[in-house]
């Protein structure tokens, strides 16, 4: 068994793994109670309401388990349970054109019209395009299906299982592990396929094509500032429970250092703009592969009608912690100081939301970093490049960068980097259970800015 990868998450260790026969069945739970009934097909073709289909199904992901040996799992290293998977079948091209396909040949043998269903939007949507003659290739990895339990969610999982289902296949190709993992009549891979069902999957595809943007040489590390990708979504919510919950100003204030229930509910704040926005950075200590520091973005666009909620707003309806919904407030309040949109005349904007570095890794630049390449990102996008990697369909080009800067620190930032103030405040305006944030934190001197940048 090769181990790809370990992914920690608090006391979770999920290890990425290659198949083995020993966990088939722990397999095809997963593809049970995750693909079966949630992925947009199964449920399009009925998969989700037939035992029948998924039992027909089941032999298919049994067949290909034992045709090819490239599949991925996750596996949750202290329940010795199987949590995700990635079902890879390798394909390789027929020399008999007329003869029917491996999916062509299992559709004909099932009975049930879902499985039928399915099986024929996957061979349909194969024959849109001959991947062999498109690439030129005589064989391929094909990720047939993909899947994670739903407890095992926002965890990067689905991404990594995809990663090192190309890992595995670059190795082949190279020709490592071929004795291992092909059978002697098999030829190695030179292409990943997969047909994208779900907003998930098709994202991951973005974040495989990681940005590193700079690297900082640290004493004993090098820090490298990168693109967000899932992998790293749980080590990013530590950042921000380590240092932006404790040590941040309107967290202080509005005592989210203190609420479990608050940091719980931010926290779900920067999933979904995690989900929402690609643009985030992070900081990578490369030697051990750990976040220590972070930009949340979120992109924003003009609302066409002035009078609905805006993002934020949204959210903070959905809050019912006191501290997570004062300080919700605040950045509303601070956001709407100032008409950005107006203010610059444009339509889409990034917004740097929350900006953290762990204590460890203070004194180092990487706050100034990870502020810098989110403005560089910004620009990027402006002038038209990576715009399929980071942007969706729905979403503008960003013509300016905002920040509501609350600490000496990133103010300092924004002046080195030239950010306009475009308001001040003082933190004696606003106020957490009759005392002011001033006396909070007990800082009468410091205030609010709201700055930003045009690119």
């Amino acid at each position: 068994m090769t181990v790809w990868d370990t992914i920690e998450l608090g006391s979770r260790i999920i290890e990425i793994i290659s198949y083995t026969p020993e966990y088939h069945d722990q397999v095809l739970d997963v593809v049970k109670k995750a693909f079966f009934r949630y992925e947009t097909v199964s449920i399009g073709s009925g998969v989700n309401e037939s035992s029948e289909a998924q039992t027909e199904i089941a032999v298919l992901c049994s067949k290909v388990l034992e045709k090819s040996l490239v599949s991925i799992i996750a596996r949750d290293k202290q329940l010795n349970k199987i949590v995700g998977v990635s079902i890879n079948l390798l394909q390789q091209k027929s020399p008999n054109s007329e003869r029917p396909t491996f999916f062509e040949t299992f559709r004909d043998n099932c009975k049930n019209e879902s499985s039928i269903n399915l099986m024929n939007f996957m061979i349909e949507t194969d024959n849109k395009i001959d991947i062999f003659e498109h690439f030129g290739v005589d064989s391929f990895i094909d990720i047939m299906y993909l899947g994670v339990l739903q407890d095992y969610g926002k965890l990067g999982i689905g991404f990594s299982l995809v990663k090192y289902s190309v890992e595995s296949a670059k190795q082949l190709k190279q020709g490592n592990y071929v004795d291992k993992y092909l059978k002697c009549d098999q030829i190695p891979p030179q292409l990943i396929f997969a047909i994208w069902s779900a907003r998930g999957s098709q994202a991951i595809v973005k974040f495989l094509k990681m940005s590193i943007w700079n690297t900082i040489k640290a004493k004993n590390s090098e820090i490298e500032i990168i693109s967000y990708s899932p992998e790293y979504h749980e080590q990013v919510m530590e950042v921000i429970r380590k240092s932006f919950f404790r040590f941040e100003t309107v967290s202080r204030s509005c005592q989210v250092d203190e609420s479990v229930e608050g940091q719980k509910e931010l926290e779900l704040l920067c999933t979904e703009v995690l989900e929402k926005s690609s643009v985030s950075i992070i900081a990578r200590d490369k030697n051990l592969n750990k976040i220590v520091g972070v930009a949340i973005n979120v992109l924003q666009q003009k609302l066409l009608n002035s009078e609905g909620p805006t993002f934020f707003e949204t959210f903070r309806d959905k809050c019912r912690n006191e501290s997570s919904i004062n300080l919700m407030n605040f950045m509303i309040a601070a956001d709407s100081k100032v008409d950005v949109f107006e203010h610059f005349g444009v339509d889409s904007l990034v917004e740097i939301m929350f900006l953290a570095v762990l204590e460890d890794y203070g004194k180092l630049g990487i706050g100034f970093n990870l502020v810098k390449y989110s403005v560089e990102l910004a620009k990027q996008l402006k002038q038209g490049k990576d715009v399929d990697k980071y942007l969706k369909s729905d979403q503008s080009q960003p013509k300016v960068v905002a920040a509501l800067w609350s600490a000496r620190q990133s103010q300092s930032i924004g002046a080195k980097l030239g950010f306009e103030v475009i308001n001040e405040e003082p933190f004696s305006n606003y106020s957490f259970k009759g005392k002011s944030f001033a006396e909070r934190v007990n800082d009468f001197t410091l205030m609010n800015q709201l700055a930003a940048i045009k690119i």
